[in-house]
């Protein structure tokens, strides 16, 4: 089973608390998931835009977790700063270099 790569890029109403708050919402993410949690990164675009990209152990887990966050109130308070999502694309990751 290979991991898979989660990316969304997306508009955030304020990328700084977005960003302050993520420790938060990354350390529930570790104790839920545990090792099925491989990794998460955010980045800022140069027009604004937010991308983030997280890694799964499977593809599995990615389809899993967003089922179960679609009802989690930590979740939702975190994606309250999400005003749109531009695009979500899922791929198995085929190497990996770090």
């Amino acid at each position: 089973m290979s991991m898979a790569l989660e990316y969304v890029r997306t508009e955030i109403k304020d990328f700084d608390t977005f960003a302050a708050q993520r420790d938060q919402f990354i350390e529930a993410l570790r104790q839920r998931y545990g090792s099925d949690f491989r990794g998460a990164y955010l980045g800022r675009c140069d027009d604004g835009s937010g991308i983030v990209v997280v890694l799964w152990a499977s593809r599995q887990i990615a389809d899993r977790v967003e089922q179960d966050l679609a009802d989690d109130p930590t979740a939702q308070a975190f994606f309250a700063h999400v005003t749109d999502v531009h695009e979500v694309r899922h791929a198995e990751v085929v190497h990996a270099t770090i």
